[in-house]
């Protein structure tokens, strides 16, 4: 039997050392195969000149952020306690160095707060935060049950430090919420008192909950418009090289449009006029000032060269964030 069950083994052995010899060979070095379409190419939102500038000095924006009017938790419309707050870091030091964070989160800036030696003069771009409502309550189920609603809003401008006007043409609301679905509740169990240090413990966490949502949503929307930005400064075939790279916070993979543009001068800056999307390319070698980029989309009725602009895509600004 044994002798039998070896000759059956050795067709088995052949066919796999036979499936070994077909496999192909991957190389490690070889550039993977990008397969280009053709079309109108959607043009960004966020570009600045200024952003442009920045890049042909490599370096990233400089940030500064502030939050004011934090949520004082002694306040009638919060549930917790002061003491709660400063346990779980929800005290007006802490909510400032939060939202640094929240906005540093990408590495496409470099963010400071008043925490730093850097001081919001020594910066490109100003983030002035401000609470203007937070508030916490509890609903009642059927059963007894109690579940909190919290909610946090922010008010937030962004201002040029180069030009001193605003980038956003009114004050940005960022609302960050809890407690609206079966899956996002604090629930207060019957017979539990508001008192006791658990059940504070919890409104403190669910009310960080909502701040945190609120910080998201801002931060959000200054990838959206302090995205990173370039010139074309080589073109050859399918593929381009730009100024700009990790030090003004581009990254591998990134996805960049090239877009034609005029220039033309607006109080002390310059802006751009009749911006027109050309193609969108894939950045896979990104060095520390300039970057190689393939070509992924093309719009055939026009031609890029040296000199036209490239920004991030709103696909590769959104998807960093949210991959956090």
């Amino acid at each position: 039997m044994v002798r039998v069950t070896n000759i059956l083994m050795v067709p088995a052995v052949l066919l796999a050392l036979a499936g070994c010899q077909n496999k192909p060979i991957v190389d490690p070095n070889a550039k993977p195969e990008i397969r280009e379409t053709r079309g109108a190419i959607l043009m960004p939102a966020g570009a600045s000149y200024r952003l442009v500038q920045l890049a042909e000095k490599g370096i990233k924006p400089r940030i500064y952020t502030q939050v004011r009017g934090m949520g004082d938790p002694s306040n009638e419309k919060l549930l917790f306690r002061a003491d709660v707050a400063a346990a779980i870091g929800v005290t007006a030091t802490q909510i400032q160095r939060r939202f640094m964070d929240t906005v540093g989160k990408t590495k496409r800036y470099e963010v400071y707060d008043t925490s730093t030696s850097v001081t919001a003069e020594a910066s490109d771009f100003v983030v002035d935060a401000q609470f203007v409502g937070s508030s916490q309550e509890l609903r009642t189920l059927e059963g007894g049950l109690r579940v909190a609603v919290t909610r946090v809003q922010l008010n937030a401008n962004l201002i040029d430090r180069y030009s001193g006007r605003p980038v956003w043409a009114a004050p940005v609301e960022a609302v960050g919420v809890t407690g609206l679905s079966s899956s996002d509740r604090m629930v207060v169990q019957p017979g539990e008192s508001l008192e006791q240090a658990d059940v504070q413990r919890r409104l403190g966490i669910d009310y960080e909950r909502a701040m945190q949502r609120a910080f998201d949503r801002l931060a959000a929307r200054i990838d959206s418009d302090l995205r990173p930005m370039g010139k074309v400064v080589g073109v050859e075939g399918d593929g381009i090289s730009i100024i700009g790279g990790q030090r003004n916070g581009l990254q591998s993979g990134d996805e960049m449009v090239i877009f034609s543009a005029g220039l033309t001068t607006i109080g002390e800056a310059q802006s751009f006029i009749n911006m027109r999307p050309l193609a969108a390319v894939r950045c896979s070698a990104v060095g520390q000032e300039t970057s190689q980029c393939d070509v992924v989309r093309r719009n055939t009725q026009f031609n890029f060269k040296e000199g036209d602009f490239v920004i991030l895509t709103d696909h590769s600004a959104s998807t960093l964030r949210q991959g956090m």
